[in-house]
């Protein structure tokens, strides 16, 4: 599951509320701040360093079952739209990959969005990829942008894989 509350106070908040009940205790609606509160308050157990932990997880299953040729098995944290895309990238794979590891990974929040109900965080991936090959292997750098979404309130913990870039 990626996120769990901690209880910390948070910034912006009056001591003692942990809900935006006053306008006074409102931040900018532009601040980042602003929506993780929003997600905290229809989500009880969201903090941003387990959604981090969570979402290094996914990475490393969702990029290891690509490059396997196994996308389906990382079915539940992806969006239709992007197994679908997934899977027509996996018949064009390359099947000569004989092995694959992902021996450095750095994620980093890069914004939070909330339209309606519908939470959207936006990750930076940094990671380091060695992939073995029958003659050769090769140790790629790679930044990935990725966006989970949920629905908030819902009562499935997980949040999945809606938007896919490399910068």
């Amino acid at each position: 599951m990626l996120g769990k509350k901690t209880g910390a106070e948070r910034k912006g908040l009056k001591q003692g509320n942990t809900k935006l009940d006053s306008k006074e205790n409102l931040p900018n609606e532009n601040d980042e701040y602003f929506s993780e509160t929003n997600i905290l308050n229809e989500e009880d157990n969201f903090s941003k360093d387990t959604f981090l932990e969570g979402a290094k997880k996914a990475f490393r299953i969702i990029v290891s079952s690509y490059k396997e040729n196994k996308i389906d098995t990382a079915e539940n944290l992806l969006s239709p739209k992007v197994l679908k895309a997934f899977e027509e990238q996996t018949n064009l794979n390359d099947k000569k990959l004989k092995s694959f590891h992902i021996t450095e990974l750095k994620a980093s929040i890069v914004n939070i969005e909330i339209v309606k109900k519908l939470a959207k965080i936006k990750v930076k991936f940094l990671s380091t990829q060695k992939n073995t090959f029958e003659k050769k292997s090769e140790t790629q750098k790679l930044e990935d942008i990725w966006i989970f979404e949920k629905m908030l309130g819902n009562q499935n913990p997980n949040w999945v894989l809606a938007e896919v870039s490399a910068e």
